[in-house]
């Protein structure tokens, strides 16, 4: 594979490697890089200047920083070199996460979103369209779940490669869109790329399904018939607004004694562990947790989601 990644985003393959040996597309040798740039490369630097420029995250940074974040996010060599330098060790592997969506008011309910972990590295798309890899932070966790094992170095290193050819694919043609262009659509895109199969387990899961076909998770339930009537309760979304009324539905369900499918399960813990991560990191008064069912399950971990390595982090 060459050191040069080209692009055009009309092509069936929409990213490929060329030999940078081939001088006829050179534009310039960037000093401040120490890369040979291409047409095609300055087409990438071109598009993703423009996303970061429209970028609230990036505006406090002077040119000089930005341009640099430009270059390293449209120069393969560039981008794992600075975002991808991730040591093998045995029981590395790659996770996806379901993560906190940062809130701009303090007060403000949060949103969760999917992303990709590979030792403390979280890859993820945004609103900005845009995958920045960042250090993950754990206390944002909701879940997690191992998608693949990693033999060896080679191995790491091959997957981190084709990894980094979707990033800069998405990053330099790709648009958010909350339906088509989402967090999820991007990691389904990826898993598909490196042929993981780990990941079609994860089509059935209900939280996972809900940020793919709207680009993000709010805590809604949808009571079927025949839990309505065995709760006595009304048919149809059920949408949980703070973490007591979470509690009561749950202990409603445990009190009659209902049946409720395994996915339904897991959705519910999903939505009190995303409750439990935010009462621990702020105590919003709608996080705050009344006779919780699964008190003890959240509680005794050092914080929800734990580390990627931590069976509390992988339990479902």
């Amino acid at each position: 594979m060459g050191n040069i990644l080209t692009s055009t985003c009309s092509t069936r393959t929409g990213l490929e490697a060329v030999d940078d040996t081939e001088d006829e597309d050179t534009l310039a040798w960037d000093v401040a890089t120490n890369t040979v740039v291409t047409n095609m490369d300055q087409s990438h630097v071109d598009a993703i200047k423009q996303k970061i420029n429209n970028s609230e995250q990036f505006r406090h940074l002077n040119d000089s920083i930005r341009d640099m974040i430009v270059r390293d996010l449209a120069l393969k060599q560039k981008f794992m070199k600075g975002y991808f330098d991730i040591p093998y060790q045995h029981d590395i592997g790659l996770y996806l996460v379901v993560c906190e969506i940062p809130n701009k008011l303090k007060n403000e309910k949060a949103m969760y979103h999917t992303g990709l972990v590979i030792g403390d590295t979280l890859i993820a798309w945004t609103e900005d369209s845009l995958c920045v890899p960042t250090k993950h932070d754990e206390t944002a966790t909701v879940s997690g779940v191992l998608l693949y094992k990693f033999n060896d170095e080679t191995d790491l290193e091959d997957v981190l490669c084709t990894i980094a050819e979707k990033i800069l694919e998405w990053n330099v043609c790709k648009w958010y869109s909350r339906t088509t262009k989402n967090c999820q659509n991007f990691i389904d895109d990826i898993c598909d790329a490196i042929d993981n199969e780990g990941a079609q387990g994860l089509i059935n899961d209900m939280y996972i399904t809900r940020i793919r076909t709207t680009g993000g998770c709010n805590p809604l339930f949808i009571v079927t018939n025949e839990l309505a009537k065995t709760l006595n309760i009304r048919q149809g979304r059920q949408e949980f607004h703070s973490h007591g009324e979470l509690d009561e539905f749950v202990n409603m369900i445990e009190g009659c004694e209902a049946i409720i499918s395994r996915q339904e399960q897991l959705l519910l813990v999903k939505y009190d562990r995303a409750f439990w991560v935010q009462y621990r990191k702020a105590s919003h008064e709608y996080c705050e947790p009344h006779q919780c069912p699964y008190h003890a399950m959240h509680s005794s971990m050092e914080l929800p989601g734990g580390s990627p390595s931590s069976p509390s982090f992988r339990r479902k």
